[in-house]
């Protein structure tokens, strides 16, 4: 019997609720180490060395959240 092809395939970005995006951005930066690759009015998006993952700093949703990426074709389902 063979296996199905693994539908979630790697970690695409981890988002992190910072209530203030330029002190959130310069901790990440100047005390963290990580490169600003991108951002916008409420987000911005830090590199990780070793991945194309993201971290992801916001301003718009309180918690923590991580998105995957999955298999194309697959029985994707939303929680």
């Amino acid at each position: 019997m063979s296996s199905p092809i693994p539908l979630l395939r790697k970690v695409d970005c981890i988002e992190f609720f910072v209530p203030d995006l330029e002190a959130g951005i310069a901790f990440y930066c100047a005390q963290l180490g990580q490169e600003l690759k991108w951002r916008s009015k409420t987000a911005a998006g830090l590199g990780l060395p070793d991945s194309d993952a993201e971290i992801v700093l916001q301003t718009e949703r309180h918690g923590l959240n991580v998105d995957l990426m999955v298999e194309l074709g697959g029985n994707c389902v939303e929680a």
